[in-house]
């Protein structure tokens, strides 16, 4: 259940803010009904309209019963209830600290089911066991205000209302799903891959798939795949090795092959068009040569009826804001981009942290980038760099440490 107590430990302040303003709710309430209950009759009297009329009559027929209700059903749920069900939803896929956890876990041998399957029934827990709790604990405040509650009354108002909040829940889970996930894959088995992808597509049916192996698969295999991805991902990045084993895959299917691997220079252009290896290329600012050699590339997609997106690797804030001016300056850019921004946590530019919204991301304003470099920042990460004595990239030890017995190959499948 490492999945499950992430996601409790994540959530863990929420939770507690959540339960405690429903508890003082409750306090509140239970404690105030007694000098209310004394005046509802000449409340009645001011109120003007006939509406608020009868609900305030309605405390004055059913009593202590109906107020109650009013402030925890009605109150509680529609305010506090719908509000810790939106925030927790919006982070079981597509909160930044979530996609973080993802990528660990997508490193080891974890269904995506089960990802999705663990973080909706414990936000589903979080959300409900405090506000049965609360209900439960003002029906033993009630004698102390000289009423009594019906505790299956109170059980049957707490299920009706769970499965209202249970919905909001779920849509907010799936409406943080809808924007384009990409699966980075070439570690397990490709038929569990594929299976991930499958889980996510019954999961989430409107949100574009997209897989990509790291040349992780070869070319017999993919072949055997195809049948399972057709209709399933927009495009497949990088299935195998070099242009000719891509060539002979984009040749046996309609989905579109995608790279960021094979074709990274203007050099690898002519053979890729003249195979038709891959018809959506992945641009990265940094190795295509800068932004205006990117918007060259840009042209020659366009001329050639290339798909054109544009590939990341970890960037700060510089970097991010240069490929957020490039996209927006590239009209037919046809794919949503890549970042790996969410998975990190520092920032080198002034203001801090760039924050993405419904899966954008605002072209900052001001002149040159819209960027300001913090040098007090760049001062210490640079430190934490001489610090941590890694000056290699070694993906391999970085996923021994998660399972120790992998071993590196390309392909692999």
């Amino acid at each position: 259940l490492v999945i499950a107590r992430h996601f409790l430990w994540e959530q863990r302040f929420l939770t507690l803010g959540y339960f405690l303003l429903l508890l003082l709710n409750m306090i509140a309430a239970v404690l105030y009904w007694p000098e209310l209950r004394d005046s509802i009759p000449e409340m009645i009297k001011l109120i003007p309209f006939k509406p608020l009329q009868e609900f305030a009559r309605a405390f004055d027929e059913q009593g202590f019963w109906a107020y109650y209700g009013a402030q925890h059903f009605w109150k509680g749920a529609g305010m506090f209830g719908i509000a810790a069900a939106g925030l927790m939803g919006s982070g079981v896929v597509a909160r930044d600290v979530d996609q973080r956890t993802a990528e660990l876990l997508l490193s080891r041998p974890v269904s995506r089911a089960r990802i999705l399957g663990e973080r909706w029934c414990t936000g589903a827990l979080l959300i409900l066991v405090p506000y049965t709790v609360v209900a439960f604990i003002g029906g033993w405040m009630a004698p102390g205000v000289g009423e009594m509650l019906d505790r299956s009354a109170v059980l049957m108002g707490v299920a009706h209302t769970a499965l209202f909040l249970l919905a909001v829940f779920s849509l907010t889970c799936w409406l943080s799903a809808l924007f384009t996930h990409q699966l980075k894959a070439g570690i397990l088995e490709p038929e569990a891959e594929i299976a991930g992808l499958e889980a996510l597509r019954a999961a989430f049916p409107e949100a574009p798939l997209r897989i990509d192996p790291n040349g992780g698969w070869t070319v017999e295999t993919t072949l055997k795949l195809l049948p399972r991805l057709t209709g399933l991902i927009e495009y497949l990045e990088d299935p195998t090795v070099g242009i000719e084993g891509n060539a002979a895959v984009q040749a046996a299917t309609d989905i579109p092959l995608a790279t960021n691997m094979y074709v990274v220079t203007n050099d690898h252009l002519p053979p890729n068009m003249a195979q038709d290896a891959f018809r959506v290329i992945l641009s990265d600012h940094h190795y295509w040569g800068g932004l205006q050699a990117s918007r060259e590339l840009a042209r020659i997609c366009d001329i050639w009826n290339l798909g054109l997106s544009m590939h990341s690797n970890s960037h700060l804030g510089i970097s991010l804001a240069a490929m957020t001016h490039l996209a927006a300056a590239t009209p037919n850019l046809t794919y949503d981009c890549d970042t790996h921004y969410p998975w990190q946590v520092d920032e080198v530019v002034e203001g801090g942290r760039f924050s993405f919204k419904d899966g954008t991301l605002a072209v900052p304003e001001g002149p040159g980038l819209g960027v300001t470099l913090d040098r007090d920042a760049l001062k210490r990460l640079h430190q934490n760099y001489l610090d941590c004595g890694i000056t290699v990239r070694d993906d391999v030890t970085e996923m021994k440490k998660h399972w120790p017995d992998w071993e590196f190959a390309r392909p692999k499948f």
